[in-house]
């Protein structure tokens, strides 16, 4: 289940970045930064969500709002509104939620998957259940994927 602070929704957790506002829900000191992921929401709405243990389960962190589609008070509105419809929807993860399975996968796709998710955890479970996450959202992630860091390696001569 993810979990935040009701009173950081109340009281404020507000900054303005130059491309977006951001709102804290939980501090980012209290996760393990290599656990962190973005997922988008809705159209210019992204949740940043980590791991608080190597166990734990995911948790919003930050929820961003991008400018100028959203100033502050939209942005507040829209927390206000919306945030706890988004939440319930995405606890227990991507796959689970949309019942998306190793079985739906396609296999060389979920093995690279879990190759590179890998470098973000020591934990085999958690990067399948990462991989499948990707794959649940698009099932060519890692194809993709790769093209455009092998694009980006042409473009800066790496």
């Amino acid at each position: 289940m993810i979990t935040y602070r009701i009173g950081d929704v109340v009281k404020g957790g507000w900054d303005e970045k130059e491309n977006h506002w951001r709102h804290r829900l939980i501090d980012p000191d209290e996760f393990d930064d290599k656990t962190f992921r973005t997922k988008q929401l809705t159209d210019g709405v992204e949740a940043v969500f980590g791991k608080k243990t190597k166990d734990g389960p995911m948790e919003a962190q930050t929820l961003l709002f991008a400018k100028p589609k959203f100033d502050k008070k939209k942005a507040q509105t829209w927390l206000k509104e919306h945030w706890a419809e988004h939440e319930k929807a995405l606890s227990g993860g991507e796959s689970e939620k949309e019942r998306f399975t190793e079985a739906d996968a396609d296999p060389e796709e979920l093995k690279v998957g879990i190759e590179i998710e890998r470098e973000h955890t020591d934990d085999p479970k958690e990067a399948k259940q990462i991989a499948l996450d990707h794959l649940s959202e698009d099932k060519n992630y890692y194809t993709k994927l790769a093209k455009v860091e092998k694009s980006v390696r042409i473009v800066i001569g790496a």
